[in-house]
């Protein structure tokens, strides 16, 4: 990593949610996934896309409309 004399750098991960770019912290990050298709959960709240199966784990996928924990 480059660095320009009396700065300091830190390692992020960029990604774009909609129209915006968001930025977090690489050591926040456990892990970065390729999509996946989401099955879909009969009478599921509205805010709940469906599910995804992740290496043998169910995990369930939200409306983007969420607010992301700090």
């Amino acid at each position: 990593m480059k660095t320009v004399a009396g700065s300091e750098t830190s390692e992020i991960v960029s990604f774009f949610l909609d129209d915006r770019r968001f930025a977090v912290p690489l050591s926040t990050v456990m892990r970065v996934e390729r999509i996946v298709a989401i099955t879909p959960l009969p009478k599921a709240p509205d805010i709940v896309l469906g599910v995804i199966n992740m290496h043998g784990q169910i995990i369930p996928v939200r409306e983007k409309g969420f607010k992301l924990a700090a």
